[in-house]
C-alpha cells in the first residue's frame, strides 16, 4: 500500500464553506463539500488501518515470544516523558511552576511535581521535591521563596516586580 497524500482536509473544507449562506441550498452543498472531503479521506484512512494492523500483529508477535523465552509477560510498556538530564528537568520545572500559579500567586513543590506528573512527565531524581525547589530558587526573576514553611514559592510577575518598585521609592 502506498502512502497517501496527507492534508489539513478540515482546514481545506472550513475555508470552502466559509461564506456560504445559510439558506437550504447553501447549507445542503456545505454537507456536499463535507461529504466529499469524507470521500477524499478514505485513502488515509485505510492506509492507517493497514498500518495498525501491522503494528499490533507484530507487537502481538514479539509478546508472545517474549513470554516463550523467558516464562514471563513481558513488562508494561514505559509511559512520559523521563526528566533525566538536567536540562530537561530545568525547562520542565518551570514551565510547570508557570503553569500553577500566575504572577503574585504562590505555589509548593508538590503543586509543581503533581503538574508534571499530570503531563506525562516522569522526574528522575533522588529528591524529586528537593530537585523542584533547587529549581525554582534558581531562577530568581520569576519565584521567590516564602519565608518559613518549607517548599513554597511566590511567582514574581510584571505586577509583583511593579508593586516591589514603587515601594522602593
Amino acid at each position: 500500500m502506498t502512502l497517501p497524500e496527507m492534508r489539513d482536509w478540515t482546514a481545506e473544507a472550513e475555508q470552502a464553506i466559509q461564506n456560504w449562506p445559510h439558506t437550504a441550498e447553501g447549507i445542503a452543498e456545505v454537507i456536499r463539500i463535507y461529504e466529499e472531503t469524507l470521500h477524499e479521506m478514505q485513502p488515509a484512512f485505510q492506509f492507517i488501518d493497514q498500518q495498525q494492523r501491522d503494528l499490533l500483529g507484530l507487537m502481538e508477535a514479539y509478546r508472545r515470544l517474549y513470554q516463550v523465552r523467558f516464562h514471563a509477560d513481558p513488562p508494561p510498556p514505559s509511559t512520559g516523558l523521563h526528566l533525566d538530564t538536567p536540562e530537561k528537568r530545568i525547562q520542565a520545572i518551570r514551565t510547570a511552576a508557570l503553569t500553577v500559579a500566575q504572577p503574585g500567586q504562590q505555589l509548593t513543590v508538590e503543586s509543581v511535581f503533581k503538574a508534571l506528573t499530570f503531563a506525562g512527565q516522569r522526574l528522575i531524581a533522588e529528591n524529586p521535591m528537593a530537585t523542584i525547589a533547587t529549581v525554582l530558587n534558581g531562577f530568581k526573576s520569576d519565584f521567590e521563596k516564602v519565608p518559613g514553611p518549607r517548599g513554597i514559592f511566590k511567582r514574581h510577575g510584571p505586577a509583583t516586580q511593579e508593586k516591589e518598585n514603587n515601594h522602593a521609592l
